[in-house]
């Protein structure tokens, strides 16, 4: 009987050291990020934009969203994180809608791009991949 104790506790204390911290799990199901069309598409510029599903004052702690992009599908699909040569962040302060303007575009190219939102350099919500070709 001990070792079937003593068994139980070994496989309790794997179990929570296995666990995994989330640390804001209240918004980690309800919170979205959603990437829109480009807008004012010239041969040399976009404007890129995005919402979230609610008010940045109703999200606790320091929030930063931007656009992931580059000029090939996969270093925006598969982004390498928050310090990306290919990454314009801007922070917000109240609202549900963001928007940067991508400037020094090279003409005729597809680009691929996606919103993001970041709180605390912890939880990140990831919009779709969207392109936009400059004229």
């Amino acid at each position: 009987m001990k070792k079937n104790i003593y068994l139980f506790g070994i496989m309790v204390c794997l179990a929570c050291v296995s666990c995994e911290k989330i640390s804001y799990p209240e918004l980690d199901f309800i919170l979205k990020c959603t990437t829109l069309d480009a807008t004012e598409v010239t041969e040399t510029s976009a404007i890129l934009s995005g919402t979230i599903n609610m008010d940045f004052t109703e999200i606790e702690g320091t929030n930063t969203c931007g656009f992931f992009y580059d000029t090939y599908i996969d270093n925006v699909t598969y982004y390498s994180g928050l310090d990306d040569s290919n990454n314009i962040k801007t922070n917000i302060s109240s609202g549900k809608e963001f928007s940067v303007q991508l400037c020094e575009l090279t003409p005729g190219r597809i680009y691929y791009y996606r919103a993001y939102l970041c709180t605390n350099d912890e939880l990140y919500r990831l919009g779709e991949v969207k392109s936009f070709t400059t004229k």
